[in-house]
């Protein structure tokens, strides 16, 4: 994966959740949990592909990749 092209998609989706805030009727909270359940429902289809069942081997995983974003994103800052 290209770091450039990650780096990318990330900037859209703030820009996008801004914008959202920006309209009035949604408070940051609201738009960061709904970034969050997107996030996991793309990221369930990305694991299972249309089966969209995630065993729990894939919650693992999945909440692995999370946290290796997460201690990321704390590291850059």
């Amino acid at each position: 994966m290209s770091q450039e092209k990650k780096i990318e998609c990330v900037n859209r989706f703030i820009a996008l959740a801004n914008e959202m805030t920006a309209e009035g009727d949604s408070p940051p909270a609201v738009v960061s949990s709904g970034l969050m359940m997107a996030c996991a429902v793309y990221s369930t289809y990305v694991v299972t592909g249309n089966d969209g069942a995630l065993r729990e081997s894939g919650v693992e995983k999945l909440t692995k990749l999370f946290g290796d974003e997460l201690r990321s994103c704390r590291r850059e800052k």
